[in-house]
């Protein structure tokens, strides 16, 4: 089937984002800003559509007609300084002293830390009977979008891992993919 799709050049360069490789500009980032995607339809699903079309019958769990992949990428376990500025101005303006008093803290504190949520997120879907997977990034002091050391998570991720939950790595902005099928 793969053979059939690179046959249908425009689906198969919607199917490998041929457009993001080789790109003359890139944004702040260095990533191929999607304002330039000549593929800007992202409600049209026109290789999906086409791998039916030729035979691909997907199975899903209890013969559900759909299934949905629940991910999370954690870029940000401690709050930026001016989040954490703006978030006690709030909490100060609704009379909400509590929160004021301990939204400065809740860098050092991970009781506090509203980023800190790993354990809410897995009740939040035990309820649901889903488990979702949790990228977390793997950058040093330096890095751009560094925010913290990933050995520092190593309960969390020690406790995602042991309940059930997937854990896995995902890639910064410096990551250079090579795309070879």
């Amino acid at each position: 089937m793969i053979e059939k799709l690179k046959q249908n050049e425009e689906l198969w360069d919607l199917f490998t984002k041929k457009e993001e490789y080789n790109r003359i500009f890139s944004d702040q980032y260095n990533r191929f800003p999607y304002y330039l995607s000549s593929q800007r339809n992202v409600f049209d699903p026109g290789v999906s559509r086409f791998l039916v079309e030729n035979g691909l019958h997907p199975e899903y769990p209890e013969g559900k007609k759909f299934a949905v992949c629940l991910t999370h990428d954690i870029d940000v376990v401690y709050p930026e300084k001016l989040c954490l500025i703006i978030e006690t101005a709030n909490a100060v303006a609704k009379r909400n002293l509590a929160k004021a008093i301990k939204t400065p803290f809740s860098r050092f504190n991970k009781k506090w830390n509203p980023c800190w949520n790993f354990k809410e997120i897995m009740e939040l879907e035990a309820k649901y009977n889903a488990k979702s997977s949790f990228y977390f990034l793997a950058l040093h002091p330096g890095e751009k979008d560094f925010n913290y050391k990933i050995e520092d998570l190593e309960a969390e991720l020690q406790f995602i891992s042991t309940h059930g939950w997937e854990v896995g790595l995902h890639g910064g902005t410096n990551l250079t993919i090579a795309l070879k099928i």
